[in-house]
C-alpha cells in the first residue's frame, strides 16, 4: 500500500519502496492526461535555482483501486486525495533572493523555475468547483448525535446533506464533527431538508436522527 501523508512542514510520499519528504510550500501538484494518455497526479518540488528537484507521479487508476492511504491508513478516494493535496500544497512564496517577495508566473505548462523574475513557475491555478454527487447514506444510532464517515470520504471539503423522511414529526440534524451546536429540526411525512456542513480529516460527520427506518441522506454535492 503507497501512502502520502503531512508531517508538519514537510509532504511524505511512500511508494515502491521509496520514501519522499517533499517540504509543503515548495510543492505544488497537477493533474493531466500523459503521452500515454494516463490519467496521473504530478506531485513535484521545486527549489531555488531548481537544485533538488523531486517529482512523484501517481496513477488515477492507482488511487481508484484503493492502492493510496494516509498514515492513519485511511483509503483516499480520488476526490478525498486532491483534497488533501488542495490543502497540502503550495506555490513557492517569494523569489529566490528578496526583491519585495515576488513570484512570478509563467503562462506556459511546465514546472521550471523558482519564482524570481528570470526563473518563472508556470502553474495552472486551482479554481474553487462544484461537484454533483448522489450518494445515500443512513444513520446508524437512534435519538442522538453520532459520527459516521460519509460515502466516498471527501475529507476537509464543504458537503450538502439532503435529509428526507417518509413518517411524521422526525428530528432530524447533521453538523461538523466537534461542533456543540443543536443543528436539528422536526420535519414531517413525505418531506425533506438540507444541511451544509463541512467534513473532518477522516471524511466524518455528525448525524442525528429518532427515526433511523424512516429517515434516508443523501450527500447532493461537493463544494472545493
Amino acid at each position: 500500500m503507497d501512502k502520502i501523508f503531512r508531517d508538519n512542514n514537510y509532504l511524505i510520499i511512500e511508494s515502491g519502496g521509496t520514501r519522499y519528504n517533499l517540504t509543503v510550500l515548495n510543492t505544488v501538484y497537477n493533474r493531466y492526461l500523459d503521452g500515454d494518455g494516463r490519467d496521473v497526479i504530478q506531485i513535484f518540488q521545486n527549489a531555488p535555482l531548481n537544485s533538488g528537484a523531486k517529482q512523484v507521479i501517481i496513477d488515477v487508476v492507482d488511487v481508484t483501486g484503493g492502492n493510496w492511504e494516509n498514515d492513519l491508513a485511511v483509503i483516499y478516494t480520488v476526490p478525498s486525495l486532491e483534497a488533501f493535496l488542495r490543502l497540502n500544497t503550495a506555490l513557492i512564496p517569494t523569489g529566490g533572493g528578496g526583491g519585495g517577495g515576488l513570484t512570478y508566473v509563467a503562462t506556459d505548462a511546465t514546472l521550471n523555475g523558482d519564482g524570481t523574475p528570470g526563473f518563472p513557475l508556470s502553474v495552472v491555478p486551482v479554481l474553487a468547483s462544484y461537484e454533483e454527487r448522489f450518494d445515500p447514506f443512513i444513520a446508524l444510532i437512534a435519538s442522538a448525535w453520532h459520527t459516521i464517515i460519509v460515502p466516498n470520504t471527501p475529507i476537509n471539503e464543504l458537503i450538502t446533506v439532503v435529509c428526507k423522511t417518509s413518517t411524521a414529526n422526525v428530528v432530524i440534524g447533521v453538523r461538523m464533527v466537534g461542533s456543540g451546536l443543536q443543528r436539528r429540526i422536526q420535519i414531517d411525512g413525505e418531506s425533506a431538508t438540507s444541511f451544509n456542513v463541512r467534513t473532518d480529516a477522516l471524511g466524518q460527520i455528525q448525524l442525528f436522527t429518532d427515526n433511523i427506518l424512516n429517515t434516508d441522506f443523501y450527500v447532493t454535492s461537493y463544494l472545493f
